[in-house]
């Protein structure tokens, strides 16, 4: 089955060692999660690089880890739809707490962004480590977004098609306007890639 391998610079250390699948593994610095089967449902896994913690430990699904340090966000079941998780390591706290669903998670310090629907359609949400703030509110699908430090982005409608989208922890910009999708952002310091 697959498992989950780490290397450092010198050595590769096989980290999971078990019957089941592991998948998706994300990296920051030494700390490793991925999501991996506990024998009764899909678990968020945590390796620190000493040890390996199950920081879902539920009964229900666990899926889509991203970590930034110490902290992990993910989304999960939580008996009704999917909501959004967040871990520092040894506490989790639920981020939302709805009847839709939440996921499309990303993750940079203690900052998180995630799409979640508000009734209408999916818009991208942000929790800065203390609030939880709704960033688009339109009549279209605002999905994957991404994070480098308070600079989000995201890919979401116009009146024609899928655009790029930029919030710089306090400004919207839309960085594409063009008569195609533009799709799969991802940003890093104020540097945006996407698929256009």
């Amino acid at each position: 089955d697959n498992e989950v391998f780490l290397f450092d610079g010198t050595n590769t250390t096989q980290l999971t060692d078990n019957s089941y699948y592991d998948h998706t593994p994300a990296i920051s610095g030494s700390n490793v999660v991925w999501r991996g089967y506990d024998g009764n449902d899909q678990e968020i896994f945590f390796y620190d690089g000493t040890n390996t913690t199950n920081l879902s430990n539920n009964s229900y699904d666990d899926y889509g880890p991203a970590i930034s340090g110490s902290n992990v966000v993910w989304h999960g079941f939580d008996g009704s739809d999917y909501e959004i998780f967040l871990s520092d390591g040894t506490n989790t706290t639920q981020l939302t707490n709805n009847s839709y669903d939440d996921y499309s998670r990303a993750i940079s310090g203690s900052n998180v962004v995630w799409s979640g629907y508000d009734g209408n359609d999916y818009e991208i949400f942000l929790y800065d480590g203390t609030n939880t703030t709704q960033l688009t509110d339109n009549d279209y699908t605002d999905r994957s977004p991404a994070i480098s430090g308070s600079n989000i982005v995201w890919s979401g409608r116009d009146d024609d098609d899928q655009e790029i989208f930029l919030y710089d922890g306090s400004t919207i910009t839309q960085l594409t306007d063009n008569s195609y999708s533009d799709f799969q952002p991802d940003v890093s310091g104020s540097t945006v890639v996407w698929a256009g």
